[in-house]
Formats: C-alpha cells, structure tokens, sequence
C-alpha cells in the first residue's frame, strides 16, 4: 500500500521518496507546490486514534515547515481528528481516509485537488466557532 501510493503521487509529480532516518520508519516524503509533505500509509483493521496521530505528529516537530500528509484505509476515529485539530496551530496534518483514497485510486481524482481541499479545511478550522 506504502508503494503504491509513492508510484501514485509520481504519476502526478509530487516526487515522492521513501527516507531512512535513524530511529524512525517514514514512508515518503514528496514536494507538492513547493510544500514539503511527510506521508505516512497504513492499511489496518481499526481506524487510527489520537496515539498514532500524536506519534505522526512528534516526526513532523523537528521538520519545521513541513506538511503531514496520513492516508489510513481504515480511516480515522473521533480521537485521531481531535488531535490533528489542536495541533493545527503549530503543525498541520491532512487526513485521506478510504473515500479520499478511492476518489484517487478508483475516480482517478488528482490527490493534489483533494489534498488543497483537506489543507484549506485544515487552516479554516483555526477561525471557526467551536463550542
């Protein structure tokens, strides 16, 4: 599934690498419009949770102006968004779940359209009212 994707985003030019660093397992990084994205792929039986979300975001910290990119098959619980969304001030994360990735792998949607579209709900969120 991890390669996959990395072969998806360079039919649309993100230009996706798979890295090593030392004590961490990254799936890829890519450029999309001069972003610089880190994308992390799973494919479990259970949605991801604030945990993982919170573990995605300690790789994101030192990688200053960084994007996160988590695409999860098994998409992602209440948890796992509320933690992205309380971070967003100082670290933005984009979730694809599995309509975003059937819109991509099965609609051939351009991801580049819905990542803009996750990214703008992203940044929108900070200025919306919340009870």
């Amino acid at each position: 599934f991890e390669k996959l994707w990395r072969e998806v985003l360079t039919f649309y030019d993100w230009r996706p690498k798979k890295i090593r660093i030392p004590g961490e397992e990254n799936d890829f990084t890519a450029i999309y419009q001069g972003l610089h994205i880190l994308g992390e792929v799973r494919w479990f039986d259970e949605p991801m949770n604030g945990g993982k979300m919170r573990e995605f975001l300690g790789k994101l910290d030192p990688r200053p102006q960084t994007i996160g990119l988590f695409i999860s098959h098994s998409g992602f619980d209440e948890g796992a968004w509320s933690v992205v969304r309380r971070a967003v001030n100082s670290k933005t994360v984009v979730l694809f779940d599995r309509k975003k990735i059937e819109d991509v792998l099965v609609d051939h949607v351009d991801p580049g359209a819905i990542f803009d579209e996750g990214l703008r709900n992203a940044y929108d969120y900070i200025f919306e009212q919340h009870p």
